[in-house]
């Protein structure tokens, strides 16, 4: 399948380039290059890639712990400003106690701890995924662009 995404500026790392595209073929990305004369259309107005970071506790005063329901918004906000696409949000060792109290919050907010649960199942997939293909693991990385209004 190809694909192309437009942008008025891409971060390489030759720096911006203004008004190019990426073409997309199966996922991967197979050229960065000027949008043709007269093309006005863009899908973004900056694309650059983002990190993955795979060890967060919080940050900007919001421990992934907390109780309060848009905690995790306030730190995906924050890790998008500083580059990040995606992330895992990291328990901290606690009391059991701790944990459960998650769990009897309020229905319309996402508990942390099952968010806990659900990535840890995922990492032991992949793991068992990885013993079945002999260590042959294919990762996918998709291209991220965040709002030019979250980058100031």
């Amino acid at each position: 399948m190809s694909q192309l995404l437009r942008a008025r500026r891409v971060l390489t790392e030759q720096g911006w380039l203004d008004d190019h595209q990426l073409r997309i073929e199966n996922g991967v990305i197979t050229a960065i290059e000027p949008v043709p004369a007269g093309v006005n259309a863009r899908d973004a107005g900056q694309l650059c890639p983002a990190y993955i970071d795979i060890h967060v506790h919080g940050g900007m005063g919001v421990d992934v712990m907390d109780d309060a329901p848009d905690a995790l918004n306030v730190l995906a906000l924050h890790k998008a400003r500083e580059g990040v696409g995606a992330f895992l949000p990291t328990t901290v060792t606690a009391p059991l106690e701790r944990f459960t109290a998650h769990s009897r919050g309020s229905p319309d907010a996402v508990s942390q701890a099952a968010l806990a649960r659900r990535f840890w199942a995922a990492i032991w997939r992949a793991r068992t995924l990885r013993r079945r293909t002999k260590g042959r693991i294919r990762l996918h990385c998709f291209v991220n662009w965040i709002s030019p209004s979250w980058t100031r």
